[in-house]
């Protein structure tokens, strides 16, 4: 039992291995990771190869879809601002380099708005026709 909660974060070794001078120890941290990707691809395996699992696999392309969408508006927003975060760390210089920079971050989160209203529309859109589809079966 840990004495404190920073315990739990120690790496410790259950196979030492040393090879020309480069510690390339089994560790716990490697265990539990091995452990992970183990999990994961069992899952992905048993969910491909039974397809009563995942019936139609349809309704994950609304998840997907919209959560990469977001992930790259976001991720693009966030280098932008900690340019003109880093820019304006600089001094005056730097204040003036990053105008630009700046007026990128705006047009992009305007563009994020966009995005975000087309992707509600999309949404929207595909779960008509997937509700049309689930109540006429087979029908056009």
């Amino acid at each position: 039992m840990a004495n404190d909660p920073i315990h739990q974060f120690q790496i410790s070794k259950i196979v030492p291995i040393e090879i020309g001078g480069i510690d390339l120890s089994f560790t716990n941290a490697s265990l539990f990771m091995t452990a992970t990707v183990a999990c994961a691809a069992g899952f992905l395996y048993f969910a491909s190869s039974a397809r009563s699992l995942i019936p139609g696999r349809a309704q994950s392309s609304l998840s997907v879809r919209l959560f990469a969408n977001m992930l790259a508006g976001h991720i693009t927003l966030k280098v932008f601002a900690g340019f003109v975060s880093s820019l304006g760390a600089l001094g005056a210089l730097g204040i003036g380099g990053a105008i630009l920079p700046l007026a990128m971050t705006v047009a992009l989160t305007g563009l994020e708005f966009l995005v975000a209203f087309l992707q509600a529309y999309v949404f929207a859109v595909l779960t008509c026709m997937y509700l049309n589809d689930a109540v006429h079966p087979g029908g056009h």
